[in-house]
């Protein structure tokens, strides 16, 4: 019961900075992110990557840059299914932060990871930016270990 209380407060934190986030009060969802961390009690890709996308819209490049990295270490420590979505996601968040600081030649290192973890949105970025990649395979993990895949030419 006491699991189940804690995870809905931390889900409640999680939902109500999300909406301020939206709204434009960063200074609040940070807060908000924050009190869900807390009580968390532990490392948290989602919580991280929250507070790395508020930091961003705030304009705190550097403080953004380091949840970023949080949350990619946090989601490198974990072996799930979802682990090539997450890493695309967060190299793609990461790259946008870089965008956002005017630092083009990270944004690009950055875009690349995430394509080459399966991220269409990085591609896309990078067409924006005029420059063509095409990834030729990234790492999946499952059940049965890693395997190199094959990335279709888009």
């Amino acid at each position: 019961m006491i699991k189940e209380t804690v995870t809905k407060s931390v889900d409640s934190y999680i939902e109500s900075g999300k909406k301020l986030l939206k709204k434009g009060d960063y200074h609040s969802a940070i807060a908000d992110f924050k009190k869900a961390l807390s009580i968390f009690n532990g490392d948290s890709f989602l919580i991280y990557t929250l507070l790395s996308a508020a930091y961003r819209e705030k304009g705190e490049y550097n403080t953004s840059i380091e949840y970023c990295n949080k949350s990619i270490e946090t989601y490198e420590l974990i072996d799930a299914d979802s682990y090539e979505e997450a890493m695309a996601f967060a190299y793609n968040d990461l790259a946008l932060t870089y965008m956002a600081n005017n630092d083009k030649e990270q944004a690009v290192i950055f875009f690349k990871q995430s394509a080459d973890n399966g991220g269409n949105e990085a591609l896309e970025n990078l067409k924006k930016l005029d420059i063509e990649y095409k990834p030729e395979r990234f790492i999946r993990k499952g059940q049965y270990g890693s395997t190199l895949v094959s990335v279709p030419d888009f």
